[in-house]
């Protein structure tokens, strides 16, 4: 009967083990996450405008509200392939967006709130070498273990 320690004797069976050992390490460092929030207001004139910001490359948005309110304005806004067209008239419009909206003011001014709730991963990079590890470090101990059987078949065939 051949034991776990008489295998781990081969070392590529040790290196591919520890290998894999690292990529799990790895794997899970990058999957820290810090949850952010990120809120905005201001007054909007006529033109166009495209509410992205730095909080959108830093971290993976979850929600998108934006809130909008005028007296008198009228307002196109683009957002998740969708085209939407208000007219205000001393009310409020509420939006749930997925996607960073282009906002074209007609006329008038429009007081806004522009707000985001998101998740970020500072270390997903450590996941491609983590890939890596666990490729090569596979490779490594299937190629020690077949090292190692040949070894124990060759041992028995010496004993016969």
């Amino acid at each position: 009967m051949v034991t776990f320690r008489e295998a781990l004797r081969q070392p590529l069976i040790k290196v591919g083990l520890l290998m894999l050992f690292l990529a799990l390490i790895l794997s899970l460092i990058a999957m820290i996450s810090y949850p952010g929030n990120y809120n905005t207001h201001g007054v909007l004139s006529p033109g166009n405008y495209a509410l992205n910001t730095s909080f959108d490359e830093k971290y993976y948005v979850r929600n998108r509200t934006l809130i909008m309110h005028s007296e008198n304005a009228s307002v196109i806004i683009y957002h998740d392939r969708n085209l939407t067209s208000h007219v205000f008239s001393n009310d409020t419009f509420i939006l749930k967006l997925y996607s960073i909206p282009q906002i074209t003011v007609e006329c008038g001014k429009v007081n806004y709130t522009y707000s985001m709730s998101g998740t970020r991963y500072p270390y997903s990079a450590l996941s491609i070498p983590a890939f890596i590890l666990m490729i090569v470090g596979s490779a490594f101990a299937m190629m020690g273990y077949i090292r190692f059987m040949g070894e124990i078949k060759g041992g028995g065939n010496e004993g016969a």
